[in-house]
């Protein structure tokens, strides 16, 4: 039985030889992972707040406007919430990393290559605004280290304000690791999607994007491990 890679490798060397393995560690396109589907919960990450708000830091704020364009999957003209309004009026079901793909095929483009520059551009959006929303991240994790070691070496910190302190925390953990998710899935859907354009429409243009996903790679690596600072 012929594996996913091993066919993949057969459609290179007969159809691109584009030898982008010996280029990259990661650049056999074998990449695709199963997505959470909690990432579409219409109501993620809420949590029991208490009667006491613990005021809110400019970095965290900072940190919401960066993440917004990527936990945002019911609002917004991006293609990942498209696919989500797609996948519900259709099927009545949760997206699949597949997804992104049948959108994209569909689309109306003069030319093959036109979905090449599509995907190329969505992975060099997600690329490129990634390290502010990381450093956005870090910021609150430290923000939210040091409110803990303020609180704990004053003799004034009541226990509605530890309470309050607790649910921030809980709730600024709660956004990064949806943020997590999505950008797992988002890998995903351009890693399934660079396949099915080199089985359907080869073209040369497949190694850029290649390139730019073992960028991404990296990225998401990184943020699974929380690995943001």
């Amino acid at each position: 039985m012929i594996t996913q890679k091993s066919a993949i490798q057969k459609l290179l060397f007969l159809g691109m030889c584009f030898a982008l393995a010996a280029c990259s560690q990661t650049g056999d396109f074998g990449r695709v992972r199963e997505a959470p589907t909690s990432i579409f919960d219409p109501r993620p990450g809420q949590n029991r707040q208490g009667n006491f708000q613990i005021i809110q830091t400019d970095e965290e704020k900072q940190m919401q406007r960066s993440l917004q364009r990527f936990v945002s999957t019911i609002d917004g003209d991006s293609w990942i919430s498209k696919v989500r309004l797609t996948a519900n009026a259709l099927q009545g079901r949760y997206p699949d990393e597949s997804d992104y793909f049948k959108w994209l095929r569909v689309q109306p483009f003069g030319s093959s290559s036109g979905r090449y520059a599509k995907l190329l551009s969505e992975v060099q959006a997600d690329t490129m605004t990634l390290p502010a929303a990381f450093a956005a991240i870090c910021a609150v994790q430290n923000t939210d280290r040091r409110r803990a070691l303020a609180a704990s070496s004053v003799g004034t910190t009541s226990d509605q304000t530890f309470a309050g302190l607790d649910e921030r925390r809980v709730a600024n953990n709660t956004q990064i690791s949806r943020f997590a998710a999505v950008l797992s899935f988002r890998y995903a859907s351009y890693s399934y999607a660079l396949e099915q354009l080199l089985v359907e429409t080869p073209h040369n243009s497949a190694a850029r994007v290649d390139d730019r996903l073992n960028t991404l790679a990296i990225q998401v690596q990184a943020a699974e491990a929380n690995q943001f600072c």
